[in-house]
């Protein structure tokens, strides 16, 4: 048997995997910039979320002090609100923070009785209040009330603030107008 010699020209093989190196390294770059690009873009959104998060954190901060600030308020001090309810029978309505509502019926006159009518079912809210700041919120609605009904309120409300500061107490009186849109 002869033998046959076996050329195996490697010159075009070599060519080949050279090639085929040459892409790889070329697609391996290409990945490695794409992965740097993407490292940088992580950073920057992760720069602006870390920006971000402070600013929220500052500001859960600062609402937490506001918290902490009414609360100490709310502990310390009486809130009332005096309104003046509209029906057939106009009536007064003084209501507390808890919830606890009371009612004066005004006589057509507007009179001096119901003055001190008014006068002594606010002393009986103020009296035994222990803390000495008292807030007083007058609501009313400039178009409904009577003339006559808000020298009323507002003079027995100014003739409790130096009986009440005799007392030891600090009324603020808060007049809030909620005048209603036609």
């Amino acid at each position: 048997m002869k033998k046959r010699q076996i050329l195996v020209e490697l010159t075009p093989l070599l060519d080949v995997i050279l090639i085929m190196l040459f892409v790889l390294l070329v697609f391996s770059k290409s990945q490695v910039d794409d992965s740097v690009s993407a490292a940088e873009q992580a950073q920057s959104e992760s720069a602006l979320l870390q920006k971000e998060l402070a600013l929220t954190q500052d500001a859960l901060h600062t609402l937490q002090r506001h918290e902490r600030t009414l609360d100490v308020v709310d502990e310390q001090s009486l809130l009332l609100t005096v309104s003046l309810e509209d029906g057939p029978v106009r009536r007064i309505r003084i209501e507390s923070e808890d919830g606890i509502e009371t009612f004066l019926a005004l006589d057509s006159q507007r009179s001096r009785e119901a003055a001190e009518r008014f006068h002594a079912l606010l002393m009986d809210r103020i009296d035994g209040w222990e803390n000495e700041s008292i807030f007083l919120v007058f609501q009313y609605d400039r178009n409904t009330i009577y003339h006559s009904e808000y020298e009323l309120i507002s003079g027995v409300i100014m003739a409790l603030k130096p009986e009440l500061a005799e007392e030891g107490y600090h009324l603020n009186l808060i007049e809030l107008d909620i005048q209603k849109e036609n």
